[in-house]
Parts: C-alpha cells; sequence; structure tokens
C-alpha cells in the first residue's frame, strides 16, 4: 500500500506541474479508495481468519484464545490506515 502511494507521488507532481488539479483531484480521489479498500479487506480477513491464523504458530489454547482476541482488537481499526497512508506518502 504504501508503494502504491509512493509510485502515485509522480502522478501528483505531474498533475501539480501541470496546473491540472482535476487530474490531481482525480488520482487523490482513486488513492484513497483503493487504499481504504486494501485495508478494510485486509482488516477483514484477519477479523475472519484469526483462529486459523494464530493456530499456525501456537497449539496451546490459552495462548490462542489471547492471541485472537487481540488480533481482532488491534484490526478492528486497521481499515482507517488506508487513510493515514494516503496522507502520510
Amino acid at each position: 500500500m504504501s508503494g502504491f502511494c509512493v509510485g502515485a507521488q509522480a502522478i501528483l507532481g505531474f498533475g501539480w506541474g501541470a496546473r491540472d488539479y482535476a487530474r490531481i483531484l482525480k488520482a487523490a480521489k482513486f488513492m484513497l479508495f483503493v487504499t481504504v479498500a486494501f485495508s478494510v479487506m485486509y482488516s477483514a480477513a484477519v477479523v475472519i481468519f484469526a483462529r486459523p491464523l494464530v493456530s499456525l504458530f501456537s497449539d496451546n489454547e490459552k495462548v490462542t484464545e489471547i492471541a485472537v482476541s487481540t488480533c481482532i482488537v488491534f484490526h478492528l481499526f486497521f481499515g482507517l490506515f488506508g487513510v493515514q497512508s494516503f496522507a502520510t506518502d
């Protein structure tokens, strides 16, 4: 996702240099859509498949329970990472 945003900087820069603000707005909206969509899909996948993912690393039931709940809590708001990635890159 960061690579996508860094790569899109050239498009935004060329648009700014050409004073083509419509192109900048269109590219920025597309970047925001892609980054948010990707981060939401990733977050949803981790929340849905938390138990199978954690079970790859531990057979201990107590560790699994703690790790599954931690993964779910951490990734509930990870969908907002797309906005953060868009804004900082």
